[in-house]
């Protein structure tokens, strides 16, 4: 059956063009159908969806056996064009998420660009850490609340280490007195505008007399370079602090070249940013250095599963020893001391000597005649020890055995 209508213009690009479309539908078959467009001595033949040549995804339910017309490709009886859905990229059910958003030509991308490789995701930012992320915490978009952050995929609000002291509230890993704290007046994260102070847990406004000139902030009567002002550092009443860094440089506080959040997993140190909950030279506070073997973990010294090592001792294979007297691990972890050798101030003893010569064993005392512990050269010459330290031959010594005179 043929079915002819006569549309009065079609539109390609900007022109116009007068047509006419004879639809052709084809009854008692599978497939889509096609349409003729012909205009005055030209004809072109331009298909619908579901026969390999449309630009949608997909093309509607797979003929019989599973067939579709190329480029699609039947996935779970949909005709589908996998070279761009995210859903079946490249191959029926090779879904995109959560590494990439996009497909193209069969291989998936985030954001128009390179996939995101695992454990990273695809979020509207580019590939993104989930399990840090405070703007995409364990789930993009799940975005932390302000003074929190994100660890392993949760937000949690940070301690503050030491504890804070009367009159003070931990906000956001730094003790503050939220009665006079113009970035958490009166309760963590309430912040008073610029030119306002917080007074009594209230913020007011602090006029400047006179104006401020153009690129000054009245902060607490006083016109400041919030660029430069350690006191007023980006903002009136934001200071920088020995957590952050001392120094404003251009609105932040800067530990040295660095910039650190001044919470305990990023704190100023000296002159770089240290995770005060995992660095064994800044473990707990600046500069409190693990002892040898030891690891840090939550903000403390841990020798194994164990709390640190006393004063004097190092964590050897997880166990806390005194390395001067340890004949085991003599001044070091795993420096074994000789057979019979002692361990006395981190070095190995052969008695009251050094210790041995290679080759050479340290025997105890000597019986039968109880000469003083010392190295001793087996199975050598008369009046030996032969085959042991306990073995003196009188004669000569063979194959570790004593010889008679006979």
């Amino acid at each position: 059956m043929t079915t002819r209508a006569r549309i009065s213009t079609l539109k390609r690009g900007i022109w116009q063009v007068p047509t006419v479309v004879v639809l052709t539908a084809v009854t008692g078959t599978w497939g889509c159908a096609r349409a003729s467009i012909q205009d005055d001595g030209w004809t072109t033949s331009d298909t619908l969806p579901g026969d390999g040549t449309d630009d949608g995804i997909t093309a509607g339910p797979c003929r019989p056996g599973g067939i579709c017309d190329p480029p699609y490709i039947c996935c779970d009886g949909t005709c589908i064009d996998t070279r761009f859905d995210p859903g079946n990229c490249g191959t029926c059910g090779h879904v995109c998420a959560p590494t990439g958003n996009e497909c193209y030509m069969g291989t998936c991308a985030c954001n128009s660009a390179t996939a995101c490789t695992a454990p990273l995701q695809c979020c509207d930012t580019g590939c993104t850490d989930v399990s840090s992320s405070t703007q995409h915490c364990n789930a993009c978009g799940n975005a932390c609340a302000p003074g929190q952050v994100c660890q392993g995929g949760s937000c949690l609000t940070p301690p503050c280490i030491p504890d804070c002291a009367p009159g003070q509230t931990c906000c956001a890993g730094s003790c503050v007195d939220t009665m006079w704290d113009s970035s958490n007046c009166g309760t963590c994260g309430n912040a008073c505008a610029a030119g306002w102070a917080c007074q009594s847990g209230g913020c007011v406004e602090m006029p400047c007399t006179p104006p401020c000139t153009a690129g000054m902030y009245c902060c607490d009567h006083a016109c400041v370079d919030v660029m430069t002002s350690a006191a007023h550092c980006g903002t009136c009443g934001h200071a920088c602090s020995a957590a952050t860094g001392p120094t404003c440089v251009s609105g932040q506080c800067k530990c040295g070249s660095f910039t650190c959040a001044g919470l305990p997993m990023d704190y100023c140190c000296l002159d770089r940013c240290a995770n005060l909950e995992t660095d064994v030279y800044n473990c707990g506070s600046c500069g409190l250095v693990c002892n040898p073997g030891e690891t840090c973990s939550g903000s403390h010294c841990r020798c194994g599963a164990g709390a640190g090592c006393p004063a004097g001792q190092s964590c050897c294979s997880g166990v806390c020893v005194n390395t001067g007297t340890d004949a085991n691990n003599c001044g070091l972890c795993s420096h074994r001391c000789n057979m019979g050798e002692t361990c006395s101030g981190g070095a190995c003893h052969c008695g009251a000597g050094a210790a041995c010569n290679p080759g050479v064993e340290c025997c105890p005392m000597r019986t039968p005649i109880f000469e003083p512990a010392g190295c001793v050269q087996l199975n050598a010459a008369a009046n030996a020890w032969c085959g042991s330290c306990d073995n003196f031959c009188v004669l000569f010594c063979v194959m570790g055995t004593c010889a008679s005179s006979g």
